[in-house]
């Protein structure tokens, strides 16, 4: 399974450093990913470090380059995170900028997904942002994010809902896989997950979760982990 911790900017950095430390290695069955706020080289922790960001494609200021991720070992980034399109504008263009450098540079993004519960809109936006983007040979994390429930910290969704979007989205990667690309694709399920939202996720047919910083230690994810081990 895939695991995805995205450690935001509330969290101070010696906490960071601490919640990296408590993540076991799990071997070849689990895939353990965490975001700290600021890249770190990815060598250090059991767990792969990956970046929360990845610029556009032109000269920018303040944003992390391609360059710098591989320069660190960082082959993940999370890419259009529902709470940066909220709080920062940021549009399906500049998404879509930012997935295009991620794959022009061989690092695998996550794209998260979810601005509403619909299912048609959601695909809607999925399409929207992987339209005329080259696919061949590459590997894309989706990750569909219910952003009420990120926001308020509460589930906001029920076990239909989310198996109707979990449909729509396979429905729409596999529909352009058979259509256009040939190429590798995971489904990560995020917005408030607890140990009953990581079994939901796993019966539905999720690859792995998103979680946020809820956790200030690793044992409650831990546990959610174990929902994939009886696999």
């Amino acid at each position: 399974m895939l695991c995805v911790i995205n450690l935001k900017s509330k969290m101070d950095i010696d906490m960071q450093e601490k919640f990296c430390e408590q993540v076991p290695a799990y071997g070849s069955k689990h895939n353990i990913l965490i975001a700290p706020t600021l890249p770190i080289k990815n060598n250090k922790y059991s767990a792969e470090i990956i970046s929360q960001n990845i610029s556009i494609k032109k000269r920018i200021v303040g944003e992390i380059s391609p360059n710098v991720l591989k320069k660190l070992g960082i082959n993940y980034t999370m890419v259009g995170h529902l709470e940066r399109r909220k709080a920062l504008n940021e549009d399906i263009s500049i998404i879509k900028q930012r997935l295009e450098n991620a794959l022009d540079h061989n690092i695998v993004p996550i794209l998260c997904i979810g601005i509403t519960n619909n299912p048609t809109e959601i695909v809607e936006e999925l399409n929207s942002i992987l339209k005329n983007v080259f696919l061949e040979n590459k590997k894309v994390i989706i990750a569909y994010e219910c952003i009420e429930s990120t926001i308020k910290g509460i589930k906001c969704y029920n076990e239909y809902e989310i198996m109707c979007i979990f449909k729509e989205i396979k429905r729409c990667m596999d529909e352009l896989k058979r259509s256009n690309f040939n190429f590798e694709y995971q489904c990560l399920f995020g917005g408030c997950v607890g140990l009953e939202e990581a079994e939901m996720a796993k019966n539905i047919g999720f690859d792995g979760i998103l979680i946020g910083d809820r956790y200030s230690y690793f044992d409650p994810i831990n546990e959610m982990i174990k929902v994939w081990s009886n696999e």
